[in-house]
């Protein structure tokens, strides 16, 4: 019986994402005498949960990601912070991740902002703009490159993800730094890919 909901759930959930559900509009998660077959997956109850409003941040937000944005020579130095964050905002968007896993936009904004905050603003090379460099390399790669035809949802929002993580919490030093000086971190992480085992770590902190 509990199989039996969660399949209905899933069904739910999945339908509501090939009918392009509207932020106005509500997935309704069918209850467990709830017949199957003949429930509708989007209803105006708002006893069933609801996608939260947008941040004030989406009152800005463009319809897709621009010409310019799209191109190699984009330039992360050229851009302020609220640019970044839209621009995240918008390649996460453009390849359906939003509504493919359910994800408020609050709760990605926010995400975002962690994000920046872990890493070190003085650090001359690994640093936020670092990351939003390569997560957007790592976007052309999906999109110019033909490598989406190759990739499931969940492998692209795990690429994006971790490119925007991948150097959290780097102190500007590298492995072979810690290992010498038998750095914290390198004994917490037995000299084994010292700064990348802290980043993942970081990230699920």
């Amino acid at each position: 019986k509990q199989n039996e909901i969660i399949d209905g759930r899933t069904q739910a959930i999945n339908q509501a994402y090939e009918d392009n559900l509207d932020l106005t509009e509500t997935i309704h998660l069918p209850s467990e005498s709830e017949n199957q077959s003949s429930f509708s997956p989007i209803r105006s109850s708002r006893t069933a949960f609801a996608i939260p409003s947008q941040p004030q941040i989406f009152s800005e937000r463009r319809t897709s990601v621009t010409v310019s944005d799209i191109a190699w020579g984009y330039n992360v130095f050229s851009k302020n912070e609220l640019e970044l964050t839209m621009h995240a905002i918008d390649i996460f968007d453009d390849q359906g991740l939003f509504s493919r896993f359910s994800i408020p936009m609050t709760t990605f904004v926010h995400f975002i902002d962690e994000i920046k905050r872990g890493y070190d603003s003085d650090a001359p090379y690994h640093n936020s703009l670092h990351a939003f460099d390569v997560m957007h390399v790592c976007y052309l790669l999906i999109t110019k490159c033909g490598a989406e035809k190759y990739l499931e949802s969940f492998n692209i929002l795990s690429i994006l993800v971790a490119a925007l993580a991948h150097d959290l919490g780097h102190d500007g030093y590298n492995n072979t730094f810690h290992q010498q000086i038998s750095s914290e971190l390198a004994m917490t992480y037995n000299g084994i890919s010292v700064l990348e085992n802290y980043s993942a770590a970081f990230l699920f902190r």
